[in-house]
């Protein structure tokens, strides 16, 4: 409930200065490190209980599926839930500058931090959108934060949410970030993996499959 009301400060107080905005969107984004933090926390003593509870024999399999767990949750969808919290918080059309210029001046964010400023940057419409996305994914290493740029990815080509005149682009882009995750290669599912040229076949099946969808 805190951030949420520190988000609508920042969202909608038209006296505060840019500097004002500026820190209060640093600060804003440091809360959902600390909740994203929190959360961890949380599920893990929640499992942490129901494991002890459990009969000796019982542990080792309840450990596993914790572990199995743990690996999405944890590295997917608590920061895909916090990202859309912050966009339905304080997404808005007057904080772009901001907004741009956070991303910009990101030297002192987290992993976390940068992704959540880079997709406000691209679900607000920004005119860069899918650059600042590419200079995010060149600048991260880390392959939760790289999976979580993948699923963006595709939900903005398949829901058309960037012109169609970005469609190539947006292509090349899901295929880029999809061989950084798999360390240069491409997974068997997508089908090229014996292609003398798989992003260009891939980029043939992507546009085969929006249009299919259509």
């Amino acid at each position: 409930m805190t951030m949420l009301l520190y988000g609508q400060i920042l969202k909608n107080c038209e006296t505060l200065s840019k500097n004002q905005k500026e820190r209060i969107l640093k600060n804003y984004l440091k809360g959902l490190s600390i909740c994203l933090a929190k959360l961890k926390m949380n599920l893990e003593s929640y499992y942490k209980n129901k494991i002890d509870s459990c009969a000796d024999d019982e542990k080792e399999a309840q450990e596993r599926k914790f572990s199995r767990i743990a690996s999405d949750v944890f590295k997917i969808s608590f920061p895909l839930v916090l990202e859309n919290m912050a966009l339905e918080n304080i997404g808005t059309e007057k904080l772009k500058i901001i907004l741009s210029e956070a991303f910009e001046n990101r030297q002192d964010f987290s992993d976390f931090e940068n992704l959540v400023i880079t997709f406000l940057c691209a679900d607000l419409g920004l005119k860069d959108g899918l650059k600042y996305i590419r200079k995010f994914a060149n600048m991260t290493t880390t392959r939760s934060m790289l999976t979580i740029t993948y699923f963006k990815l595709q939900f903005y080509y398949k829901f058309c949410y960037f012109p169609n005149s970005m469609d190539n682009e947006l292509r090349s882009l899901i295929l880029d970030v999809h061989s950084k995750v798999y360390k240069g290669k491409y997974s068997p599912s997508l089908c090229f993996k014996n292609s003398n040229n798989p992003k260009s076949k891939g980029m043939e099946k992507l546009k085969r499959q929006k249009r299919e969808a259509q």
